[in-house]
């Protein structure tokens, strides 16, 4: 458990040659570019003539192309093959892709060596369709045969095509199905839509009136308006779909419509209705036709280049890294300077990855320990694999200045302490052992995702054994003999237990302080700042106890004793910083501060407090399946599935508290005493990985070429 050591380094090189080491220094991966350094430069010293690299239009364009990249195969991810099988749906793991380690780290470069690997003629196999042919019936897709990298962009620029071509039929086939929907009403019209028109002695209008109106409307014109019809053709709860003919007076006509709020109704096909919606349904059953051979091609680029896209986003996240990488550069048209860190023991590595593409006579490098004071340096965390995941326990709080103790290993045994006791059941232990066992061997995850499986896998372990001393098996379902103690019956001592926990802990955060204290070189501040703290709390705990336990009374004398030495030591020295009055007020104010460790202390009764929830919770499921056995057979297998669920339901609110409760001690207890936080982390030159984990390789492993898995 430690906090890797740094060495800083200052590296010039011509600006010619500063891409080719910047992909060097990517593949070797663990480098830290810093800022461009703000101190003043000497008179005649070439570093006089730079300025920072403006990168700005480039990073702007690598990010539209990620972008576009993205975008393309997030859309060709909906058309892969749904996943076969539960183990599947679950794994989020990414596919590997090997490159050797000669090659720099740029996945465009294993695109190259991809060329002509069958994808394209895949494609042509399936499309059946000329060269560059947007899309068939049958669901064509063809590419041209260009090399790999114009192959991509010209694959991103056709599924854009598909996707808009998709999107013009989907909105036609809305229209027509809203056309339908309108002309569905005028079924009964059997007149040829271009006969409406054409008396000329006779008018006729179509179109729509208000429901409520259309009683008063019929009476109106059969007893008003001279030589004219009204036909009701159809009609819903808010309109009435109206045929109006007249010889008649068209201005009380006009007038009329008018008072009824009629809307006309503009048929733009020839023939009847019905004719008009059977053109209309042939219409809409091609463009599902389009819409399905559009799916099609979609399936087959999916299937045929959703690997060398997910290549090419790699290579421009990549890119981008360097570029944002570049910003941090001094440079000249000639000249390019940086600095950075690199771990110390990798030094020799370091070396070599910059010589493998310039020669030493070109280049200035100096390589110096860093200075653990200088908060610019970056915290790169190593740890066991038993520590290694609580890594993200401290690191959620705030990453270790790099002048700091590495607190993963600290604090492991107290949060597996804390995590065990909280969950506390035996039954539920070997199901989190199982459950993440089997899933870290049959399923596949990203790098955060196991580690966080492997982190409650360790803490399942000790969770069996604090049930097997508590006799707890699924809350009471399996009888058990506790080997310690039962915490629902003896909850008075659990509580004393819980208690002395937590001052032991307490006092190691404070003792750890004064370890910090030691290693920063300040040793009168151990006595001020740690040695005072301790007196104080151990001889006032010394003088309780020997009052509650009737101990000899020369116990309280002593802890009473110990407790005043520790008071002025707090008193005087704990605002030494301050002067005159200033010193005693400020003295007196963290001497009132003794009282918050009360707080602190009753905290750790939470350990008893959520076991106890847990426990009772999975007691009173158990009460209630055991009532349902009464009722015969459907009784066992209602109380089976109540057990079952409710159990797994406790399982996972047990989980979540003992987990985030644990965390709560951690960080509010713990590193309260002693963890001051605020570091950089470390960042080296390597982007995240999303669609595709391209690694490197020794040569031996993969030879000259790359390696697909």
């Amino acid at each position: 458990m430690a906090i890797v050591k740094m060495s800083k380094f200052r590296l010039g090189v011509f600006s010619a040659e500063s891409e080719a080491v910047l992909r060097s220094l990517q593949n070797f991966d663990q480098v830290h570019v810093l800022d461009p350094t703000k101190e003043p430069v000497a008179e005649g010293d070439p570093q006089r003539e730079l300025i920072a690299a403006d990168v700005s239009r480039e990073e702007a364009a690598v990010n539209e192309h990620l972008a576009r990249l993205d975008h393309t195969l997030q859309v060709l991810q909906s058309y892969r093959p749904a996943p076969k099988n539960l183990v599947e749906k679950i794994s989020n793991g990414l596919p590997v892709y090997h490159m050797g380690d000669a090659e720099a780290f740029d996945a465009a470069a294993a695109l190259d060596q991809s060329e002509g690997d069958g994808a394209t003629q895949t494609i042509e196999k399936k499309a059946n369709a000329p060269d560059n042919a947007s899309v068939s019936r049958s669901g064509s897709a063809t590419l041209k045969n260009t090399p790999t990298r114009s192959r991509v962009a010209d694959v991103v620029s056709h599924v854009r095509d598909l996707e808009e071509q998709k999107r013009q039929a989907n909105e036609a086939q809305h229209a027509i199905v809203e056309k339908r929907r309108e002309l569905s009403h005028w079924k009964a019209l059997d007149v040829p839509v271009e006969m409406l028109h054409a008396p000329r002695t006779v008018r006729t209008f179509v179109g729509t009136i208000p429901a409520r109106w259309t009683e008063h409307a019929r009476q109106f014109v059969a007893n008003h308006l001279w030589r004219t019809h009204m036909e009701v053709i159809s009609g819903d709860t808010k309109n009435s779909y109206v045929f109006i003919m007249s010889a008649g007076s068209h201005d009380s006509l006009q007038e009329f419509l008018r008072d009824v709020n009629f809307q006309p109704v503009q048929f733009d096909r020839e023939g009847t209705i019905p004719e008009q919606l059977d053109r209309l349904a042939q219409r809409e059953d091609e463009l599902k036709r389009d819409v399905d051979a559009i799916d099609e091609a979609f399936r087959v680029l999916a299937q045929a280049e959703q690997q060398n896209l997910a290549l090419a986003y790699e290579a421009e996240s990549a890119r981008l890294k360097r570029i944002e990488a570049q910003k941090h550069f001094l440079t000249s048209s000639y000249l390019t300077f940086f600095e950075g860190y690199v771990p110390t023991k990798r030094e020799d590595a370091f070396r070599r990855a910059i010589a493998r593409v310039v020669d030493d006579k070109r280049m200035l490098l100096t390589v110096e320990p860093a200075d653990p004071d200088d908060p610019n340096v970056p915290t790169l965390l190593e740890n066991n694999a038993l520590v290694k995941p609580f890594e993200d326990i401290v690191t959620t709080f705030s990453v270790p200045l790099y002048k700091e103790m590495d607190p993963s290993g600290l604090i492991a045994p107290w949060y597996i302490l804390f995590f065990s006791v909280m969950l506390g059941d035996l039954g539920y232990g070997v199901l989190l052992l199982l459950g993440t066992t089997l899933a870290l061997k049959f399923m596949h995850f990203k790098p955060k995702t196991e580690q966080s499986l492997r982190f409650f896998q360790i803490l399942s372990i000790p969770t069996i054994i604090v049930g097997a001393c508590f006799g707890s098996i699924f809350g009471g379902l399996i009888p058990m003999k506790p080997l310690i103690l039962d915490p629902t019956k003896d909850f008075m001592t659990m509580i004393v237990f819980s208690l002395i926990i937590g001052l032991i802990h307490l006092l190691v955060g404070i003792m750890l302080k004064g370890v910090q204290l030691f290693r920063e070189g300040k040793t009168i501040d151990i006595v001020y700042d740690v040695v005072s703290w301790l007196l104080l709390l151990v001889g006032l705990v010394v003088a309780g106890l020997t009052k509650i336990l009737g101990l000899p009374a020369v116990g309280a004398t002593v802890g009473f004793a110990m407790a005043i030495v520790g008071a002025l030591l707090v008193l005087f020295f704990s605002a030494r910083d301050e002067k005159g009055g200033a010193r005693f007020a400020w003295g007196l104010y963290n001497l009132y501060g003794t009282t918050s460790y009360v707080g602190d202390l009753v905290s750790y009764t939470r350990l008893t407090a959520i076991m106890l929830a847990g426990a009772y919770i999975g007691f009173a499921m158990n009460m209630i399946a055991g009532l349902l056995t009464g009722i015969g057979i459907p009784g066992f297998i209602i109380a089976g599935l109540i057990l079952v669920g409710a159990h797994l339901f406790n399982l996972f609110l047990s989980t979540l508290s003992s987990y985030v409760h644990s965390m709560r001690l951690i960080y509010v207890e713990f590193f309260g005493k002693f963890f001051e936080g605020g570091g950089t982390p470390f960042r080296g030159l390597r982007p995240e990985p999303k669609y595709i984990d391209v690694r490197t390789a020794k040569p031996e492993a993969t030879g000259s070429g790359v390696k697909h898995s």
